[in-house]
């Protein structure tokens, strides 16, 4: 018996849970029957032959490791998202881009970069206009990580910010 879904639904996740569910049947069937399953999850999910027998093959394996770990295969897991770099400027530091933007007047990028490099510090800030005192605490309170990133922050980061 194979699990089958609509051929609307493609996403990745569903697929994988699809081969995971068919995996025990395919493990105890036969070399024909083996053949007709991967059949119709070619056509089910789109993904290349040799890559589901891969899947299937590797779903509820035990492997031990040398220290005595044990790792069982389970295809709706996937390790893509520890992928590349760790992101340095986050959400956390629009609020405070935002209040030194409109601080400098809305100017460019690089005037903004300029000006957090010069003038990012608690005497200057607070020399700055009445109607901008609230906004001009938020940031003389901002945790100090955040001042660090600031400081060391590009005009390019900041566009995209």
């Amino acid at each position: 018996m194979v699990i089958t879904m609509p051929k609307e639904i493609y996403k990745m996740k569903i697929k994988r849970s699809i081969i995971k569910v068919n995996a025990k049947n395919y493990h105890s069937a036969s070399k024909k029957k083996k053949t007709e399953i991967l059949n119709e999850l070619v056509q089910i999910t789109n993904l290349h032959r040799k890559y589901l027998i891969t899947l299937l093959n590797g779903t509820g394996k035990v492997i031990y490791t040398k220290d005595g770990t044990k790792l069982v295969g389970n295809p709706t897991i996937t390790y893509t998202h520890k992928r590349g770099r760790k992101k340095i400027y986050t959400q956390d530091l629009i609020p405070y881009l935002k209040i030194l933007w409109e601080i400098v007047g809305f100017r460019s990028s690089i005037h903004l970069v300029t000006f957090i490099r010069q003038n990012y510090d608690t005497s200057t800030l607070n020399k700055l206009s009445l109607n901008l005192k609230e906004k001009v605490e938020t940031l003389i309170f901002a945790p100090k990580e955040s001042k660090e990133k600031l400081l060391k922050i590009g005009p390019a980061t900041c566009d995209r910010l």
